[in-house]
């Protein structure tokens, strides 16, 4: 039975604005509240918004709801503005919400909440950060880098103040990360996301974005943990697909390759359940190519996705998929001070533990405030973390210390002065004087 309130959602977000009234007639003020209510859980409310308004009162927290999605679009432009001034020579590549918005009519505007960056190496990657640092964004938090293929993959998490101006920055390397939030690292490789990159530009501001190919890739990455599909995925889909002509052979592969097909499952079952939305044929063409059987949604994402992603393109997968699952039960366990203390004993008895998640911790940094952006990676004994640059210092000495060594450390920093700002060659570094001392003796 279809959904009558997602029907009306749809007719509301593809009418022409001049024939709204057709649309509207059917509809009572009581029922306002509640379509915006389904508008905003499918990502549709700016848009929505607007064409109701002429037609209903809007409550005043729909209104203030509707201030708060535009200033968060306007911020995001600016910011990638300002990047594209600061950063002339960065290979970065602008992802998701803003670059589908470059592939919607000019008339209609898509709601966006975060901005998703990505770079090519870790320089780039450090002189992004350094720029979103700059320009008020504080990071909160991040996950340790690793190799794979002679690439690093990582993501930081930026933090916009006031909340109102916008939601948050994520600022990846390498390519973009499907799983980093569950442990298990699989990604799409930047080369697959920069082929036939281009410029795009919206209300004035360019910037650059994937391809084509390297768009529905990373359409189609974007839904490999996903449940549910929103309606604004739906619309991103149908409009990244329009008139455009994909090298399907090129697409196939990469989805076969990075085992992309559960998504396209998804997709096709979820067209079936809505009226008055057509799959575009390239994805019916791209189904066909590659075989979309029912059984990816029984097997479920891991024995899906992950799996055979580690054994197409990471040596050792077996491994790899137990120091994910190790990696995911230490960060589940990171308050725990006997899990503390164990980690630190193996850390002096074994060497540094590849399944650690020292990103755990970063939220620590958040005691530091003040501190400029000065921010860049440095391996500090046998972890490699972020610098925040005293903040991160503390929350890598929480990991590896019990609550009351740490309380001891804290008075010993009190004492010394062990962290002291320089500034070279347009970047704030630490200087750790006594570091080398804590590392040799880790029972101080």
């Amino acid at each position: 039975m279809p959904n009558t309130s997602l029907q009306t959602l749809v007719d509301l977000y593809q009418t022409p604005k001049k024939e709204l009234s057709a649309v509207v007639k059917h509809l009572s003020q009581d029922e306002v509240p509640s379509l915006l209510a389904l508008a905003n859980t499918h990502k549709l409310f700016p848009e929505i918004f607007e064409r109701l308004q002429p037609f209903f009162k809007m409550t005043e927290e729909d209104q203030e709801n509707y201030k708060i999605r535009i200033k968060q679009r306007e911020a995001a432009l600016e910011l990638l503005d300002a990047l594209q001034e600061s950063v002339k020579g960065t290979m970065f590549l602008v992802l998701k919400g803003l670059a589908f918005q470059s592939y919607y009519p000019s008339q209609l505007k898509r709601q966006l909440g975060d901005l998703d960056l990505t770079s090519a190496k870790l320089e780039d990657f450090g002189k992004v950060g350094q720029i979103l640092g700059d320009k008020g964004l504080q990071m909160f938090s991040t996950m340790n880098l690793f190799v794979e293929n002679g690439r690093h993959y990582g993501v930081a998490s930026f933090e916009g103040k006031p909340f109102d101006k916008i939601k948050n920055v994520e600022l990846q390397v390498g390519g973009f990360l499907m799983d980093y939030n569950k442990q298990i690292r699989t990604y799409i490789p930047w080369e697959v996301l920069e082929k036939r990159s281009t410029m795009c530009e919206i209300e004035g501001i360019r910037f650059p974005v994937p391809g084509i190919e390297g768009s529905l890739i990373l359409y189609l990455a974007e839904l490999i943990t996903r449940r549910e599909i929103l309606l604004r995925d739906l619309f991103d889909l149908n409009f990244l697909c329009g008139n455009y002509q994909f090298d399907f052979d090129y697409v196939a592969k990469q989805v076969k390759r990075y085992h992309l097909q559960r998504a396209l499952d998804l997709i096709q079952k979820s067209y079936a359940d809505i009226t008055g939305l057509e799959m575009p044929h390239q994805i019916q063409t791209l189904i066909e190519m590659v075989g979309v059987p029912g059984k990816f949604v029984f097997r479920g994402h891991l024995l899906g996705h992950v799996w055979p992603f580690l054994q197409t393109n990471c040596s050792r997968p077996f491994l790899k998929l137990l120091i994910a699952f190790l990696r995911q039960w230490t960060d589940q366990q990171n308050d725990n001070d006997k899990l503390l203390a164990l980690l630190k004993r193996s850390d002096i008895c074994f060497g540094p533990m590849p399944f650690y998640q020292n990103g755990s911790h970063i939220y620590l940094s958040k005691l530091n405030n003040d501190h400029h952006s000065s921010w860049q990676f440095r391996q500090l004994g046998h972890y490699h973390v972020l610098l925040s640059p005293l903040g991160c210092f503390l929350a890598s000495a929480h990991a590896l210390y019990s609550d009351e060594e740490f309380d001891m450390i804290v008075e010993l920093l009190k004492k010394i002065e062990i962290v002291r700002r320089k500034k070279l060659s347009g970047k704030w570094y630490l200087i750790a004087s006594h570091l080398s001392d804590f590392n040799s003796n880790p029972n101080r």
